[in-house]
């Protein structure tokens, strides 16, 4: 990838419900690109390609059709592991 290389993140984010308990982002993330979750978000799924999230300093690797739930994101920093783009939902 060059220097003067765009790197893009979607963000797809549901619509308004008042059911906010079921509130989920679903993000598409390529390589060299890191996301870091709002606080409220506890529960990461891997849809396809491979996470690597780094949590309070730990690192953790998640494959597709794998999930974690943590406490709180605060320290949560996620990005694609490989040249595969990574799909994931985090959930409230």
């Amino acid at each position: 990838m060059s220097e003067n290389a765009i790197c893009y993140l979607t963000v797809s984010i549901p619509k308004f419900s008042s059911n906010l308990a079921k509130k989920v982002l679903r993000l598409v993330l390529y390589r060299n690109e890191t996301y870091h979750p709002p606080r409220v978000y506890r529960t990461v799924q891997v849809l396809s390609g491979i996470a690597w999230m780094t949590v309070a300093r730990e690192d953790i690797i998640l494959r597709q059709g794998e999930k974690a739930s943590f406490v709180s994101s605060k320290d949560i920093l996620i990005s694609a592991l490989g040249d595969t783009p990574l799909i994931l939902e985090i959930h409230k």
